[in-house]
């Protein structure tokens, strides 16, 4: 019997899924159970039990604990990166350190989460970079098993914004990667935090917002994101302020996603004013901005 436990820790909407056999038996994400935190990122273990048991499962049984998570993909660009900016990336390499060791512990928590003794933890661990496993998700899915492209971006995951892959039958081939500093998840969320959408996981407010607004602000927004011909594109540096490291993942006392400030001083500049404060009155310009 394969009994595969694929784990989203150390980020944003922690989760657990159980596949037994090439059949999905059961998943369900960690802010549904225990402290019922929206978007926690607390390790998944109320969620692993809840699999572990309906299943009929102990520790011993488990063949194989998928992350998604490799922190050594990539490592060619987070070193150039931390070379280039070495005070700013300071935090980054240490937050890099936590998490490789997190990853390698992965035994120990298991065992205390199963309450069973680590001798039991027989499995093996399978870590798989952020962006492949978004493409993973939704490839193997999907109706298609003939040639087909793949196509993930986001915040950031193992220090990569993109990736664009080839999927065929039961492969994926990675083709490219857009690195940090440059993202498209980052210059989206500094745009929703400047007009006051501040806190994790308000995306989808400022998308609504964006019905009431004009597209009045599509030259600056040519300034602050840019397609070049031999990238998929880059952002202005000087008005971004992202991946200083020590902060993604991190939680408040309340439970919360705590996320840095992306934009700087520079963003005011370029939009006429002051960012608009959290719960404040929405104006035109923020409206605007959305629809930009």
């Amino acid at each position: 019997m394969i009994v595969i436990l694929g784990i989203n820790a150390f980020h944003a909407d922690a989760a657990a899924c159980l596949v037994i056999d090439g059949q999905l038996i059961g998943a369900v994400a960690e802010e549904r159970l225990g402290d019922r935190v929206k978007h926690t990122a607390q390790f998944p273990e109320n969620a692993i039990r809840r699999l572990l048991i309906d299943s009929n499962l102990r520790l011993r049984d488990i063949t194989h604990v998928a992350i998604a998570r490799d922190t050594s993909a990539n490592l060619f660009s987070k070193i150039n990166y931390s070379l280039k900016n070495p005070l700013a990336s300071s935090g980054a390499i240490r937050e890099f350190l936590v998490r490789s060791k997190r990853s390698k512990s992965i035994y120990e928590v298991m065992a205390k989460i199963c309450c069973e003794d680590v001798s039991q933890a027989k499995f093996k661990t399978v870590n798989v970079e952020h962006h492949l496993a978004h493409i993973a998700s939704a490839y193997f899915l999907s109706p298609f098993d003939s040639l087909t492209a793949g196509f993930s971006y986001d915040g950031s995951g193992d220090f990569a914004s993109l990736m664009a892959a080839r999927c065929e039958g039961s492969n994926i081939e990675i083709l490219d990667r857009v690195c940090l500093p440059s993202s498209l998840g980052f210059f989206y969320t500094a745009l929703c935090q400047f007009i006051g959408f501040e806190r994790f996981g308000e995306e989808y407010k400022v998308m609504g917002l964006a019905s009431y607004g004009d597209d009045v602000y599509r030259d600056e927004m040519g300034l602050l994101i840019k397609k070049e011909p031999e990238k998929w594109f880059s952002l202005d540096q000087n008005f971004f302020h992202m991946h200083k490291g020590g902060k993604s993942g991190e939680m408040s006392q309340s439970g919360e996603i705590v996320i840095d400030k992306f934009y700087t001083a520079e963003m005011p500049k370029l939009f006429g004013g002051a960012p608009r404060e959290y719960q404040k009155e929405i104006s035109q310009r923020e409206m605007d901005i959305a629809k930009s």
